[in-house]
């Protein structure tokens, strides 16, 4: 049974609680205990797998800021090596799935 995270997009509110935008007018928390068991375990591997997906993006940023100081050969291959993060960070927030 593939794990479905809540549907984004997601926002924080004044109490600092996540919740489903496309659920705002009803306040459903990313992490309410009406959500069901797989909800709620597809949601912790995404919140867990942020911070790696932030720095695949971040390096990815950057090196797009650097790509005319590179050689090109380094260039490519730091850019092939950004994208196997990002790669890794989606798997990670799918738990293992592609």
């Amino acid at each position: 049974m593939k794990q479905q995270h809540t549907p984004g997009p997601w926002v924080a509110n004044s109490k600092l609680a996540i919740i489903s935008e496309k659920k705002r007018t009803a306040n459903a928390n990313v992490m309410n205990h009406r959500l069901t068991y797989q909800e709620k375990k597809a949601n912790a591997r995404l919140i867990a797998a942020a911070w790696q997906m932030f720095e695949a993006l971040d390096e990815l940023v950057d090196l797009k800021d650097q790509r005319h100081k590179l050689a090109i050969e380094t260039y490519q291959r730091a850019r092939e090596r950004a994208w196997e993060k990002c790669r890794a960070a989606i798997k990670a927030a799918k738990g293992g799935e592609q």
